[in-house]
């Protein structure tokens, strides 16, 4: 009983989530259990009350009961679907129509509000040492969407006693933009610096290049001492764990007008983001000089076709759909900019909301 970590209820099934030793390579290793449940019309319980009673007598912290703060309709890209944020002192819940996923704080990783260049959205990325889990479906991120425009107010007032606890600094009531309140909150329960991006950039004046993993299109961004590409899939590695860098397609053709790269780590993997604007190639060589990352242009010769097989296409983006409406919203992303910030938990600092806000007049105007 000890190993199990969580209970939740799917349906008729009531799932325990397991986290015992990490298996040796080639064992076996019991990661969830699930009861079914049947339910006969005169059952006074369902699947959600036999849960949380599991929970009380296990005696898994955080139940119900102790929520401190929640934040409703967060629409979420990964995984998809509208959901509200559960706070509690040491565990948060992301609680949907259909699935809930837990996690403690002390599993997050690391944090990010990346930018995109409409100027309309925010994305909030959030990474697990362990990732959340849905029967055979892992996410190692979570992935959520904010419209800039969009706008709350939360009254945390009766919490005094526990947000003292918590973080002193935090308001009773908080109000603006989504993205911003989410932010913040998030940043006082998990105390996870959040990471944006730093002086890489495009010749756009946005801190991500557009490229594609195969058929997905996404953004690379180039932070200060990682990589992440987003957004499906989510990709993320630091600077120190890059083996190799090779520019492809690096050559003088009007009918070619992107160029590939390919990243190899270190752990022998390796990723090729593809069609990334020629115009981009000298700023990237600049942030991978000055991240000293070292980078090499592959020969001309490598079997180059005469016509770029990487040229944007119309496409349609998909929804983020609500699980049951089926509404959903386009999956573009913006968030703050601010001076170069180190990746290390050290080195973090807050966002700056009046100075973002001050240089996103200046833009307009």
């Amino acid at each position: 009983c000890k190993k199990i970590s969580d209970v939740q209820s799917l349906t008729n099934d009531i799932i325990f989530e397991i986290n015992g030793e990490k298996a040796k390579d080639g064992d076996d290793e019991l990661v969830e259990m699930r009861l079914f449940y049947h339910v006969n019309n005169d059952d006074t319980f369902s699947t959600e009350q036999i849960c949380e009673n599991f929970k009380k007598e296990l005696n898994l912290e955080d139940s119900t009961g102790n929520v401190i703060c929640i934040l409703p309709d967060l629409p979420l890209v990964v995984p998809r679907g509208k959901y509200s944020a559960d706070f509690y002192k040491n565990t948060f819940r992301l609680h949907g129509s259909s699935y809930n996923y837990n996690s403690k704080y002390s599993n997050i990783s690391k944090t990010f509000l990346l930018p995109m260049a409409d100027k309309s959205n925010a994305c909030f990325i959030i990474g697990f040492d362990k990732p959340l889990k849905q029967g055979q479906t892992v996410y190692n991120f979570v992935a959520i969407q904010f419209k800039m425009d969009s706008t709350i107010e939360i009254d945390l007032s009766g919490k005094e006693d526990v947000l003292k606890t918590i973080d002193p600094s935090l308001e009773l009531n908080i109000s603006g933009p989504y993205y911003e309140v989410f932010t913040k909150i998030f940043k006082s329960f998990s105390k996870v610096n959040i990471i944006i991006p730093g002086i890489f950039k495009s010749t756009k004046g946005d801190g991500s290049v557009e490229c594609a993993i195969g058929a997905k299109q996404g953004h690379l961004f180039l932070l200060n001492k990682s990589i992440i590409f987003i957004l499906k899939p989510i990709i993320h590695f630091k600077h120190d764990e890059i083996a190799e860098t090779i520019f492809h397609r690096m050559i003088n053709s009007m009918s070619i007008r992107g160029f590939d790269l390919e990243i190899i780590l270190r752990d022998g993997s390796s990723h090729t983001f593809s069609g990334i604007d020629k115009a981009e190639s000298d700023g990237i060589q600049r942030y991978f000089t000055s991240g000293g990352v070292k980078f090499s242009i592959a020969a001309v010769d490598e079997g180059v076709n005469n016509k770029d097989d990487y040229e944007e296409e119309d496409s349609e983006e998909e929804d983020i759909q609500d699980e049951e409406s089926g509404e959903g919203e386009d999956d573009d992303f913006v968030a703050k900019e601010k001076l170069a910030l180190d990746e290390s938990d050290s080195d973090d600092e807050d966002i700056d909301v009046e100075e973002f806000k001050s240089k996103q007049k200046k833009k307009k105007k």
